[in-house]
């Protein structure tokens, strides 16, 4: 169920992150590199991404020349997780916007049905050649079943993106996993066919996820 997450989000994207875990030095990157802490991995490595692919852009300089003041800004928060998550979706707003992001998709968007269950987050990048990369995970019904997705490479048509998952990862009958992230206001809709092998029995991905704030 999980091995789309872990193959495609976690396996070296081209970027990977902007410091080598092994030398963390702060107690910022410290808390970054700890195991339950890897959406915060996730994002330090879309900043190096976006950052990365604006070099020379015309009309990104404001944008780049704000790295060093975001990382001490990011640094200052110490081991405040939801301190740091703040700051790198600030910064990656910033940069995806500069990378040609005009409709402001990028942000973490969630639902939440009920208290305890039926709840779910997105985080949603556009990158620099209009595709979509993102990660979902949700929890749904009493019994807590999960969904868990991972992908880079949602190609856009029209106003939506739309991840086409790899052969391998087809469902029992050797249906491919197809997900369509679509903006709207202050929120994006997903919807899903096929994806039963990333979802517990009754887990799912459909649904308007909400901007967070």
């Amino acid at each position: 169920m999980r091995r789309l997450l872990a193959v495609l989000l976690f396996a070296a994207p081209a970027t990977a992150q902007s410091f080598d875990c092994t030398k963390a030095v702060s107690v910022t990157e410290k808390e970054i590199c700890k195991d339950e802490n890897a959406d915060l991995q996730e994002r330090d490595a879309a900043v190096n991404r976006l950052y990365g692919d604006i070099q020379g852009n015309p009309g990104a300089g404001q944008a780049l020349s704000g790295q060093s003041a975001w990382i001490r800004a990011r640094d200052a928060c110490g081991a405040k997780v939801q301190c740091i998550r703040k700051r790198y979706d600030e910064r990656i707003a910033i940069l995806a916007r500069a990378a040609g992001d005009e409709g402001g998709i990028t942000g973490t968007y969630e639902y939440k049905l009920s208290a305890d269950t039926d709840q779910g987050t997105a985080f949603v990048v556009r990158e620099s050649d209009g595709s979509l990369s993102a990660t979902i995970s949700t929890v749904s019904g009493p019994t807590f079943h999960t969904c868990d997705a991972g992908f880079e490479t949602a190609e856009a048509i029209g106003d939506a993106w739309l991840y086409t998952g790899a052969k391998e990862d087809a469902d029992f009958e050797g249906k491919i996993c197809r997900i369509l992230v679509r903006q709207q206001k202050n929120a994006i809709r997903i919807d899903s066919l096929n994806c039963t092998s990333f979802c517990g029995a009754r887990g799912f991905f459909d649904e308007t996820y909400m901007r967070a704030e």
